[in-house]
């Protein structure tokens, strides 16, 4: 069955099908669709499994996650991240394998950018319809942003002078992915006093520093969805992994600092080099992770280190969106 991204939510609310498929060329609508799949799974007690079917991927893998069994539970959302809007024989083939006999105790979402019009005549892709939903994320064109715009605004309820509207719409150029993030920090300054065009442009000029921090911050807060979505927005962006492990390098040695420290984990966070409203989210993240899990996730930042750097065959983005994802709470494969 084809559906729009508004109409998922009333489909999520009668239960998972056995296979989501997320693609289109508005990235903004395929990442909020895909994390509100994640987020239902998650809440009927499914574990999360990622296959990235980037370059040089092995489709046994599909073939055998099919019939394999998870340690923690039986139920699995598998991802499957597809990289291109076009299949090979063999992606086509192990895809139809899969199809021709899904586990009920797993639920595939397949990710991807915008399918060639092929593709829509392929077998594998009819039993998707057939079976599930296809979750078709159209790009908002030119004549229509300036009304989804005005919506989005409404919905977070920030109020933009005339001149303040034309600011922004000057500022996304279009991007819907670039308006959801500022008009998300417009909304932490707002007032109650309709925004300027020189309050748009003070608030908007480092959104994208803005969200890299605001990752490093949910990570030390536990809060999972959210890191979740953040890397899916910062991966879409093209955003470089090597920077953002820099980041979240420097809070492991400060939470391993905090928790050695002397005169205990409160005096340690009070001390540490950081600006003073990050020191009780740095307090509560070592009370929260024990000394082996800080220590692990420290070896395994070397290791993403290594996966960024092209010196192991593990992708750069799933190795840090592990990382990332464990640092919250989520329990992720080994790595």
């Amino acid at each position: 069955m084809k559906i729009r991204p508004d109409q998922l939510p009333k489909q999520l609310a009668q239960g998972l099908a056995p296979v989501i498929m997320v693609e289109g060329e508005e990235t903004l609508l395929c990442i909020e669709a895909a994390d509100r799949v994640r987020a239902a799974a998650r809440a009927a007690g499914y574990e999360r499994e990622v296959l990235d079917a980037g370059p040089g991927f092995d489709w046994g893998q599909l073939i055998e996650a099919r019939s394999g069994l998870s340690l923690f539970a039986t139920l699995t959302l598998l991802e499957l991240r597809l990289v291109k809007g076009k299949l090979d024989a063999k992606a086509e083939k192990a895809l139809t394998f899969y199809l021709d006999d899904p586990s009920p105790e797993k639920c595939l979402l397949i990710t991807a950018p915008k399918l060639e019009p092929s593709q829509t005549k392929k077998g594998w892709f009819k039993q998707v319809e057939q079976q599930g939903w296809h979750v078709s994320c159209a790009k908002i064109y030119s004549d229509k942003f300036g009304a989804w715009l005005k919506g989005e605004l409404r919905n977070q309820g920030v109020a933009l002078t005339d001149e303040g509207f034309d600011a922004l719409m000057l500022r996304v150029e279009g991007n819907a992915l670039a308006a959801r993030q500022e008009i998300q920090k417009l909304h932490l300054f707002f007032q109650g006093q309709p925004m300027s065009d020189l309050d748009v442009a003070k608030i908007t000029a480092e959104s994208a520093r803005y969200t890299v921090f605001e990752l490093t911050d949910a990570c030390l807060d536990g809060k999972v969805a959210k890191v979740d979505h953040i890397l899916s927005v910062l991966e879409a962006e093209g955003a470089a992994p090597l920077g953002i492990l820099r980041l979240i390098a420097r809070d492991l040695s400060m939470l391993t600092d905090i928790q050695s420290h002397p005169n205990g984990i409160r005096a340690g966070a009070q001390s540490a080099p950081t600006i003073a409203n990050k020191r009780p989210k740095l307090e509560r993240a070592a009370n929260r992770l024990s000394a082996n899990a800080l220590l692990s996730l420290n070896q395994q930042a070397l290791r993403v280190d290594r996966a960024v750097k092209g010196q192991n065959k593990t992708p750069a983005w799933l190795s840090l969106s592990q990382l990332a994802l464990k640092i919250a709470g989520a329990r992720t494969p080994a790595s």
